[in-house]
């Protein structure tokens, strides 16, 4: 009985202690400025709008056979904006 209770209360403790750690307090300081991610949408619409017009030009849906296409010229135009 002795072993079962240390091993719960062993169990208890190392949980305890691994929550203990992964709680990181930030500080009030915003990580991600409002530009940062202004920029970012602006980059995700213009490439949405670019594939879209690839789509439409071939009368084609985005989500059709050609979806691994239109997703990575989608993935490459956003990436290209951001850099």
């Amino acid at each position: 009985m002795k072993k079962i209770i240390l091993g719960i209360v062993f169990v208890f403790a190392s949980i305890t202690m691994v929550n203990a750690n992964s709680n990181v307090e930030l500080s009030n300081e915003k990580l991600v400025t409002e530009d940062a991610v202004v920029g970012v949408r602006e980059c995700v619409d213009k490439a949405l709008a670019y594939v879209g017009a690839i789509a439409d030009e071939y009368d084609d849906d985005l989500n059709g056979e050609w979806f691994e296409f239109y997703m990575e010229t989608y993935m490459d135009q956003v990436n290209e904006c951001m850099n």
